[in-house]
């Protein structure tokens, strides 16, 4: 009999370390006026990867993981701030004929958009709106108008590792993007009036790559560089960009990137956060031919399933 209470001194145990680790993570959160918001989740993803093997029994997470992963997301759930700034010109009353085809499609999205998504983000200015799981919707909007134009238009699913099948972040959708690639007057246009939504803060700190069942850095965190910044910010103001194969590169990189998880980088030990696949590669990622998750495994991309063997292991800077 006093062997079986054990079992009961041992989950009080576990649930008092349970309680702790959330009662440091709070007290972390209470610095975040001093040391600003990206620092302040930072020092908590430190703190988390720092316990997070006390949860792993060799195999799998134990459930109670659940409750510091609940912990992680409320902490980054109040954080509105962006990595980058880029204001957005509309007006929803503006009835002005625009100067092409594309200018008025962009124009037709963004109505639909706003006049979708006001109930909850609010009646306030464009770029201050929260477009997240809206892609989809906005992507087969714009490809409905080019289609009853005659404009020629090409909807692209970015899945996860390339693999539509594979869930590499859970239920359905989860992780995927959709954008638009119109042909008009013999160019290619990139047409992505959601971009915005890969650039909140609290899904772009670099320290957030190496936590178990949350996903890794959105694709904002790696256009912050170089080219990187310039084709970002003319999609959020324009809402399109002309294609080149550069900037198709520049744009699919950031997906790529993003889609690996912090095993990626304690396996290969290749911290450059970049990418090697030419344009040619994404177009057979996109049709299907072959994957991302293919060629670079399962284990290191989506959500990562067990902690890193150096839960300290330095996320270095971006150098691209």
């Amino acid at each position: 009999m006093e062997q079986s209470f054990d079992k009961f001194r041992g989950i009080d145990q576990l649930y008092g370390r349970v309680h702790n680790h959330l009662e440091h993570i709070s007290s972390l959160l209470n610095n975040r006026k001093a040391v600003g918001e990206e620092q302040n989740l930072s020092d908590i993803y430190s703190y988390v990867k720092s316990i997070t093997g006390e949860y792993y029994d060799g195999q799998k997470m134990i459930p109670e993981y659940k409750y510091i992963r609940m912990a992680i997301e409320r902490a980054e759930g109040n954080i509105i701030s962006k990595i980058l700034n880029v204001s957005v010109e509309f007006d929803l009353e503006d009835t002005k004929e625009k100067d092409n085809f594309i200018e008025e499609l962009i124009h037709k999205t963004r109505e639909y958009l706003v006049l979708k998504c006001w109930w909850y983000s609010g009646r306030v200015p464009f770029e201050k709106m929260n477009f997240s799981e809206e892609c989809k919707n906005a992507s087969m909007y714009s490809k409905g108008i080019c289609d009853k134009s005659g404009i020629t238009s090409y909807l692209i699913e970015i899945a996860p590792g390339y693999d539509p099948n594979a869930r590499l972040y859970g239920y359905d959708g989860l992780g995927f993007h959709y954008a638009l690639v119109v042909y008009y007057e013999g160019k290619y246009y990139l047409v992505d009036t959601t971009y915005s939504q890969f650039f909140y803060t609290n899904h772009n700190v670099l320290n957030r790559i190496g936590l178990v069942f949350i996903p890794p850095c959105a694709p904002g965190r790696f256009m912050m560089t170089g080219k990187g910044i310039e084709v970002a910010t003319k999609i959020i103001r324009d809402g399109y960009i002309e294609l080149n194969e550069d900037i198709f590169k520049t744009y699919m990189d950031a997906f790529t990137i993003s889609f690996r998880n912090g095993l990626y980088y304690e396996n290969t030990n290749d911290f450059s956060f970049t990418s090697s696949y030419s344009v040619d590669d994404y177009i057979k990622f996109l049709r299907g031919v072959c994957s991302q998750l293919s060629i670079e495994g399962e284990e290191n991309l989506g959500y990562q399933r067990r902690p890193l063997k150096n839960p300290m292991m330095l996320i270095r800077k971006i150098d691209r």
